[in-house]
């Protein structure tokens, strides 16, 4: 079993999974509160205002849990944007791509391209005979601000990623075919993502927290994520989506996944995990998502 920790806004998730053949088995698991002002996720400033009072939790769960040494850890997507960028060739090295990379999207980023921490998939052929390369870019410094927060716990990080991304290793069940979405429900904003046979292809930070979507300002949120789709579809030239998984929605909002599906004409499930050893409630076994997807995702 490997080791997954979650660091977001109000909490801290730490568990130990593994996942095969489509079914997870959790091991030692422990969910410590934040005051919701100790961490404010951000792209280009830093993200901990609290360190000492995060640093003592993170401790706590530690010593709870038996964890140390090598983690995955899950950050918040908010720390993250997600580029898909086209070029005539990347270099073959990898420091060299990511130096490269950086560079490329110079004008996307809100700081310089040398303060770039860059991760990206192997190129794909693009139809006009360029590459397409799906690239995470962060702040160095603030994802060193993670870093050393889980140094002085005692961790290791051994990768780092954005929350949705590693949600969707724990929500993929089996070989992943075709185009699929999820939808994150966070309490201040939401994160779609889109797949493209298990690949992550294009991502969309919405204005919209998890009441949002149950309440007044549903139907806003609505035609932003249908909006969303249909960019994809037209302007990025990915083919039709073929279902969407929500995860976040909490208990006001059981009847989302069917008036989203009645909305957007396509299947909407709830997040549904294939987990053991955790209660049998299905609300508190989906909000592990992404802390057994950081530990289950390959290093």
């Amino acid at each position: 079993m490997a080791w997954g920790v979650e660091i977001e806004t109000g909490r801290i998730r730490l568990c130990r999974a593994t996942g095969r053949s489509g079914r997870i088995r959790l091991g030692a698991h422990r969910e410590v509160e934040l005051p919701s002002a100790a961490i404010q996720p951000s792209f280009k400033e830093s993200n901990l205002k609290d360190p000492a009072g995060v640093l003592a939790a993170l401790q706590g769960a530690c010593r709870q849990t038996g964890c140390r040494g090598w983690v995955g850890v899950a950050l918040p997507d908010a720390v993250f944007s997600l580029r898909c960028l086209l070029t005539e060739a990347a270099p073959p090295a990898r420091p060299d791509a990511q130096r490269f990379l950086a560079w490329q999207a110079r004008e996307l980023l809100p700081f310089p391209a040398d303060e770039a921490r860059v991760d990206f998939l192997p190129p794909l052929p693009a139809p006009d005979g360029r590459f397409r390369v799906v690239c995470l870019f962060a702040r160095e410094q603030v994802i060193r601000e993670y870093e050393n927060l889980l140094e002085a716990a005692g961790l290791r990080a051994a990768v780092v990623d954005a929350r949705s991304v590693c949600l969707t290793q724990a929500g993929i069940a089996g070989p992943p075919e075709g185009i699929v979405g999820f939808l994150s429900l966070r309490e201040d904003r939401s994160t779609f993502l889109l797949l493209e046979e298990g690949r992550p292809r294009f991502w969309r930070n919405l204005p919209y927290g998890r009441t949002d979507w149950g309440g007044a300002s549903r139907l806003r949120a609505f035609r932003e994520l249908a909006d969303s789709i249909t960019y994809c579809e037209e302007a990025e030239g990915i083919g039709k989506l073929g279902s969407l998984t929500v995860e976040g929605g909490g208990r006001g909002a059981h009847d989302l996944p069917l008036a989203l599906g009645d909305w957007l004409g396509l299947s909407v499930r709830p997040l549904q995990l294939g987990a053991q050893a955790l209660a049998n409630d299905p609300e508190e076994l989906g909000s592990w998502g992404a802390a057994i997807g950081a530990a289950i995702r390959p290093w």
